[in-house]
């Protein structure tokens, strides 16, 4: 997405945070002027976020909400749990190499990096869709809108499902590895 961003025309940078279990997310910031704005598909909002040093800020709306507070805490409701889940932005204008080597530990599959753990057993898929937020977590789905949430155990072929119903290209969901998916 910085790559995008920089082509056109955008002031980027990098930034590298702290999530829950104290796993690592790197995200990017574009600049307009003196003001920063979170652009990270990962929080769900749509929209950019502002960054405010002075007050607590908020972008999209119902499923779709995020906050940030003023010390760099982001805060958004996963469509798939209850409670609010939190992202600490830690290390500002990051080098790419910093992203590269918490890659490199997590597709080695180091089990003291948490990133490793969570994403060498489970599968996680979200997409945006009608107003709200429908995701995959290992054979469930949850779909939540401003106003209802329904969460279901998924049947039939779990591939169909990430085609048809997440937007997910034939050719990826493919090259999905069996122990995603749940045995019958």
């Amino acid at each position: 997405m910085l790559v995008l961003l920089r082509t056109l025309g955008f002031a980027t940078e990098r930034v590298l945070g702290t999530g829950g279990s104290n796993s690592f997310h790197g995200s990017v910031i574009v600049r307009i002027g003196e003001q920063r704005y979170l652009v990270d598909p990962t929080f769900l909002a749509e929209e950019p976020l502002a960054l405010l040093s002075s007050e607590r800020s908020t972008a999209g709306a119902g499923p779709l909400k995020v906050w940030a507070d003023t010390d760099g805490t982001i805060r958004w409701q996963p469509p798939q749990c209850r409670f609010h889940a939190v992202f600490r932005i830690d290390e500002f204008d990051c080098g790419f190499e910093t992203f590269r080597e918490h890659h490199r530990l997590v597709e080695a599959g180091d089990d003291e990096h948490p990133l490793a753990r969570l994403y060498h057993d489970k599968l996680f898929i979200r997409r945006n869709a009608d107003g709200g937020v429908r995701t995959y977590d290992n054979g469930i789905v949850v779909r939540k809108t401003e106003r209802r949430s329904n969460i279901a155990k998924a049947t039939g072929d779990h591939r169909d499902l990430l085609t048809a119903e997440f937007g997910v290209a034939a050719g990826l969901v493919a090259q999905i590895p069996a122990r995603f998916f749940p045995q019958r």
